[in-house]
């Protein structure tokens, strides 16, 4: 959080770096409300907040994203499926702050895809969002599964038996209807 205000459109949304390193994320950052929004907003202070609606969020959670929270204590990490913890309620505890935001670089072969249901416009709350990492081997067996999901629960969360679901399994029809 913190710093720089633009860092959803200018270092996010629009980076090169990123968009090369983690299309996902750049993607969900460029859904946040209105270009308005997104250069007054970071992505630090949209996971702080804890908002079920959070864009980033889902994305985040499909790339097994880590916060490194800084307190009077020392540093500790918490994956980021364990930071959200209820509505508007994170791991944070009051004399603590977000430091980083860790996103561990995909493995070769990721694919994901961020998708933003809304009951309006594409700058309303979702109605649902999806965010999801997979990888399959040569076969077409998908080896890893992460999926986010936004605006469904109290809190971001990751749909874990729909990835135990595909992981081990071929992509088909059947087997993806049945994930969703």
């Amino acid at each position: 959080g913190g710093g720089n205000g633009n860092l959803y459109q200018i270092i996010i949304a629009r980076s090169e770096v990123v968009r090369g390193v983690a299309p996902l994320l750049s993607e969900a950052c460029g859904h946040v409300g209105s270009p308005a929004i997104r250069n007054m907003g970071t992505l630090g202070g949209s996971v702080c907040y804890g908002d079920a609606a959070s864009d980033p969020a889902p994305a985040l959670l499909a790339l097994d994203a880590e916060a490194i929270i800084l307190g009077p204590r020392g540093e500790r990490r918490v994956p980021l499926a364990e930071f959200f913890l209820g509505t508007m309620t994170t791991a944070l505890n009051s004399d603590e702050v977000l430091a980083t935001l860790h996103v561990p670089r995909p493995v070769a072969g990721t694919r994901t895809r961020f998708i933003k249901y809304t009951a309006t416009s594409a700058e309303a709350f979702s109605t649902v969002t999806v965010a999801t990492s997979i990888v399959r081997d040569s076969a077409g067996v998908c080896t890893h599964a992460r999926i986010g999901l936004g605006s469904v629960a109290p809190t971001p969360l990751r749909a874990r038996a729909a990835e135990d679901l595909l992981r081990g399994n071929k992509l088909t029809r059947e087997i993806i209807a049945a994930a969703a």
